[in-house]
């Protein structure tokens, strides 16, 4: 377990103020369970339980904070990604011919 009690951060889009590494695995799970297939939400709740495993010795405050930025910032962006309108059906552009036909 982490050993810093309660972080607070102002950024998170939650209006949640403070968040423990706890309190942080469990706000990362409930976002996995909007993606959009089983499959996806398994997939990165195990990156997930990694990388809360993985700073589970993590001491210092500034990086714990910075470690919790980082994870609301990349779910945000993972959201993001599955809730595009169909990206992955539309032509990237190097595929889209240039006549406009």
């Amino acid at each position: 377990m982490v050993a810093l009690g309660i972080v607070a951060l102002n950024s998170i889009k939650s209006d949640t103020p403070l968040l423990s590494p706890k309190s942080l695995y469990k706000f990362l799970f409930r976002r996995c369970d909007k993606l959009p297939t089983k499959d996806i939400q398994n997939h990165y709740k195990h990156s997930i339980r990694q990388a809360y495993g993985q700073h589970a010795d993590e001491t210092d405050s500034d990086r714990i904070k910075q470690i919790i930025v980082q994870a609301v910032k990349d779910s945000d962006w993972i959201l993001k990604k599955y809730n595009v309108n169909d990206a992955s059906k539309k032509p990237s552009t190097s595929t889209q011919r240039r006549d406009g036909l």
